[in-house]
């Protein structure tokens, strides 16, 4: 099916936002690579996952054409309905319904609902491939095409029009087979010039940050 019947399809695969919490969430509260990758990893944590991959452009400057910095996991991944009901909700709180991951094994430790946009805060783009029950969903989100949408129109929204957007995310795949039990893939493209990545530095400051991590919990860093 192509992009365009999908998105004919599945209308109410929409992301509902503010655009200063975009700004504020996404671009100000991110701004280094290890802040916006802790986001990330802490919600490969709270999927349950027992392995996680981090690829980073190592060596040399970020914002160079065709740099990716890639966060594989093997959690539980999303089906289509918790894409578009979690993932593309900001501001959820999990913590506030419950302190317990999907399965009742780890506690919670992303909280603010918003680590979806922390990549915003040093790539233009996110490309999500997630797997759940060996059925596979895709879509990727452009942050300069959220920062342009316009005001919801009227009937779109219950808030004031001028303080809500719709943003619908290209669509790529929905719940189609793969060989895959589960798992998602984000991959932060289109990243922005930054200084190249001191990796002895982000190694660092992610064993402080996530020093509650056990032995359940296997973390890999490589050179994309």
């Amino acid at each position: 099916m192509t992009i365009d019947a999908l998105e004919n399809k599945y209308p109410d695969f929409k992301l509902t936002f503010e655009i200063a919490i975009i700004e504020h969430l996404g671009l100000n509260l991110y701004s280094e690579v290890h802040s916006a990758i802790s986001e990330l990893i802490a919600n490969s944590y709270d999927a349950e996952a027992s392995t996680l991959t981090i690829e980073l452009p190592l060596g040399v400057p970020l914002g160079l054409e065709g740099q990716k910095i890639i966060i594989k996991d093997d959690g539980h991944g999303m089906t289509y309905n918790e894409c578009r009901d979690n993932f593309l909700r900001i501001g959820r709180n999990r913590r506030r319904n419950s302190r317990k991951s999907k399965n009742g094994k780890r506690k919670v430790i992303g909280k603010k609902g918003i680590g979806k946009l922390a990549g915003f805060g040093i790539a233009n783009q996110l490309h999500v491939v997630t797997i759940a029950d060996y059925k596979e969903t895709e879509f990727l989100l452009d942050l300069k095409e959220i920062q342009s949408t316009k005001p919801a129109e009227v009937g779109d929204s219950d808030e004031p029009v001028e303080e809500i957007r719709i943003y619908r995310p290209k669509l790529i795949k929905v719940e189609e087979p793969s060989t895959t039990k589960q798992g998602t893939i984000v991959t932060l493209e289109k990243i922005r010039p930054l200084d190249e990545i001191d990796i002895n530095d982000f190694k660092a400051r992610l064993s402080r940050k996530f020093a509650i991590f056990g032995d359940d919990f296997e973390e890999t860093i490589t050179n994309s």
